[in-house]
């Protein structure tokens, strides 16, 4: 019993909050060293490109309707839990406003501010 007190007591000790910048200070790397845009999770390579309803993969043709969703967990897991629209079309390549908006409210249930204040929180994962 007192190994499992022990355990329990470490546990909770090591369960912190994560914070993603830590990862970027660690390596000594900046936002800026990061490689932008969806990658393509067929051919692995960069950049996708938003086309009407999903992404298409500029090298292999292929075509996902939520590659997305890894980009913005990438971002959540580097960068931050919360995330602009403007923050989202630099991280991901896009260009539109109201694309960025839509995928992101579909996505993240919880905001904070508003227009063009508002931050999404990113508590999918």
């Amino acid at each position: 019993m007192e190994q499992v007190k022990d355990l329990r007591n470490c546990l909770q000790k090591g369960n912190t909050p994560y914070r993603g910048r830590a990862i970027l200070e660690r390596f000594d790397l900046s936002v800026d060293d990061l490689v932008m845009g969806v990658q393509c999770a067929k051919c692995l390579q960069y950049p996708m490109v938003r086309k009407r309803d999903h992404w298409s993969c500029l090298r292999c043709g292929f075509k996902s309707g939520d590659a997305h969703l890894a980009a913005l967990r990438d971002y959540q897991l580097l960068i931050s839990n919360e995330i602009s629209n403007h923050e989202f079309r630099k991280f991901t390549g896009m260009n539109s406003r109201k694309v960025a908006w839509k995928l992101l409210s579909e996505v993240c249930l919880q905001h904070s501010g508003q227009t063009k204040d508002r931050k999404y929180m990113l508590d999918f994962l």
